[in-house]
């Protein structure tokens, strides 16, 4: 889907504005509407690959900036390279803002609800529900029995690149 273009000279001067308050030295490649829900957002797509969804006052809702291995915390690198054979060959830094909130459901049971500040619903958590969601999970696996490796459970493999 397409998202469509801001036209309003005075918005996007102000998203320009607002973008480069929250991005010192961005440049802004365009001005969108954020679409669907998120209609009260701009979707500001920066020079080289950047994006920020932003309100009228500022308030961001989410943002994803391209950052260089300087930037790239050490940690973080060690465990992708742990991970992964591959070179990492573009970095990016993503930041979402969102509410979390406990409450009960209509049967009694503990909730958590994660919601972006224009409403959308990232996820709701139910221990329960995760619980027997991880024994019927497990119990199909047992079903399965052992495979040609001895192991029990589903067929893996795995290769690994020597270089």
């Amino acid at each position: 889907m397409r998202q469509k273009k801001v036209e309003s000279d005075a918005d996007v001067k102000l998203a320009t504005q607002l973008a480069q308050k929250e991005i010192p030295g961005a440049k802004v490649a365009g001005v969108y509407h954020g679409g669907g829900e998120a209609e009260a957002f701009w979707n500001v797509q920066l020079d080289g690959g950047g994006e920020l969804f932003i309100d009228r006052t500022g308030r961001v809702l989410s943002s994803r900036v391209p950052i260089t291995k300087d930037d790239f915390p050490e940690p973080v690198a060690k465990t992708v390279q742990s991970m992964f054979n591959a070179p990492i060959e573009k970095l990016w830094r993503a930041e979402e803002v969102y509410y979390q909130f406990d409450e009960q459901s209509q049967t009694g049971q503990p909730v958590v609800v994660k919601m972006r500040p224009n409403g959308d619903i990232l996820s709701i958590r139910n221990e329960t529900a995760a619980q027997e969601e991880r024994a019927t999970a497990a119990q199909a696996k047992s079903k399965q029995g052992p495979n040609a490796n001895g192991k029990s459970g589903g067929s893996s493999s795995s290769s690994k690149k020597k270089g």
